[in-house]
């Protein structure tokens, strides 16, 4: 019995082996005369291996870009990317669609496409042996996967190398959060020059959706209408003056080719849609760093760093508040917290050493804060703490805004070294807020209450008039009788 069941057993590893190394029919008009071998993984990502008649042992792994469709075989020429041509030299050419996400749709999730790639990396080795040198590459979001792929699985446990070069093509480089937000600011910039998308008499809806939940807009309709707002799809010749106009204002404040604005909008209206109301369920909350309190307590009415919030928030814009609970007075935690929980604001109090590490996880989109004193040049000095979340925040590429009233900006101070920095009371940092103490009995103690933000590392300023960029220049710009 023991025998005929480890014959079976036997007998089932060489159908399972053989399954994997069966051929397949290759895609049409591949050069080098190859054989070709596909199928599906165990994460259910298929898979399409070309080797050709003269295979050089070297191999080429192809990271495709973002695709809406759910995982399909790869059975085109195109699905093996550009290294297709190098199957005439020899190269054996291997590419994966990636598996599904929890929805059956495919083309987002960069940490488990890389490894769906490299698994396919390991397949090969299994298949053919390992071969002389290996390279991966991939164009758009398959950019972002090949350089993840490189981080990742470049180098083996033994220190030798799995991948010999690779090739990030065209990926966003600052990465697939950000290239959202790029999606999002060409979205709000056309809509602002052209109006129609949505038109003044459709239902209107918040911008980051894409689109209205029912809206049944085709590509081609939408390639309609900005056509007719732009002229993209005309000789520069046959434009109106206010096509020419709106195209060149769209284009010179996203800084993209004409090229791209179709492609770009695209992406930025049905993927979008797809992003947020599929997979994000609609939430789709922007993710909020606070600091301190500069809130209606502090100030009036809705405050200042806070009143963002509660304008994104009264506009139906789902937003999420991380909030730094601010050390050693907990303005954040007994004031801020209190006053967006009262607002039914969703809300997170967090030590104030946990914003660097929730940047650092892309979970942090804008930090807001107030500001006690600014000045001329754009120096921010605030609550202490807040220095420390711009060094952060300049590190992560997150913005980071303090909202100052003209009324904190002091023009006789050039810079913010000559800002004063109070020192409090050592019985702050001593004991809890219940008077028991937190550490022995004559303990030396620094306790400055404010520190000075160097403004080059903010990305703005938020005043009464407008948002300006913080630098003696951009304060002067919006204060212009100060300079007089």
């Amino acid at each position: 019995m023991t025998r005929r069941f480890q014959l079976f057993g036997f007998l089932f590893l060489m159908s399972v082996g053989a399954s994997v190394q069966a051929q397949s029919p290759c895609p049409p008009l591949l050069p080098g005369n190859p054989t070709c071998y596909s199928g599906q993984d165990e994460n259910r990502a298929y898979y399409l291996i070309a080797v050709p008649e003269a295979y050089n042992g070297r191999l080429v792994l192809w990271n495709h870009g973002y695709s809406l469709s759910p995982p399909a075989p790869l059975t085109q020429a195109t699905d093996l990317g550009y290294p297709v041509v190098l199957l005439a030299e020899g190269f054996a050419v291997a590419a994966s669609s990636y598996r599904p996400d929890a929805l059956g749709l495919g083309g987002w999730a960069v940490a488990d496409a890389s490894i769906d790639t490299d698994n396919l990396r390991v397949r090969f080795i299994n298949m053919f042996g390992r071969p002389s040198a290996t390279y991966v590459v991939g164009a758009s979001e398959g950019g972002i996967i090949t350089a993840e792929i490189a981080e990742q699985f470049g180098v083996a446990k033994d220190g030798s190398l799995n991948y010999d070069g690779s090739l990030p093509m065209c990926g966003p480089l600052a990465g697939g959060r950000r290239n959202y937000y790029g999606a999002f600011d060409l979205r709000v910039v056309y809509q602002y020059y052209c109006q129609n998308l949505p038109r003044p008499d459709e239902p209107q809806y918040p911008l980051y959706l894409g689109l209205a939940p029912d809206d049944t807009l085709t590509p081609d309709q939408l390639a309609a209408r900005v056509n007719e707002c732009t002229g993209i799809l005309l000789a520069p010749e046959q434009r109106t003056p206010d096509q020419a106009q709106n195209l060149a204002n769209i284009l010179g404040v996203t800084k993209i080719p004409a090229s791209f604005l179709l492609t770009d909008l695209s992406y930025a209206t049905f993927a979008m849609r797809e992003l947020v109301q599929v997979r994000a369920a609609g939430h789709n909350p922007v993710q909020i760093l606070t600091h301190c309190n500069a809130g209606a307590l502090a100030t009036l009415g809705w405050g200042t760093a806070t009143a963002p919030i509660y304008v994104a928030h009264g506009t139906s814009i789902a937003v999420h508040v991380w909030v730094s609970e601010t050390r050693p007075r907990m303005q954040g935690a007994r004031l801020t917290a209190w006053e967006l929980r009262e607002s039914k604001i969703p809300h997170t109090l967090i030590v104030d050493a946990a914003g660097a590490v929730l940047m650092q996880q892309g979970r942090v989109d804008l930090i807001l804060v107030g500001a006690d004193r600014v000045a001329a040049n754009g120096d921010v000095c605030n609550k202490i703490g807040t220095y420390e979340k711009a060094l952060a925040a300049q590190d992560n590429g997150v913005p980071m805004y303090a909202a100052v009233p003209s009324s904190t900006i002091d023009w006789t101070l050039d810079d913010g070294s000559r800002i004063p920095i109070e020192e409090r009371d050592a019985g702050e940092v001593l004991h809890d807020g219940g008077g028991e103490a937190v550490a022995p009995p004559g303990t030396p103690v620094a306790n400055p209450a404010f520190d000075v933000t160097p403004a080059r590392l903010l990305t703005g300023l938020i005043t009464e008039r407008g948002i300006c960029r913080a630098t003696a220049e951009g304060l002067a710009a919006m204060f212009p009788e100060r300079g007089a």
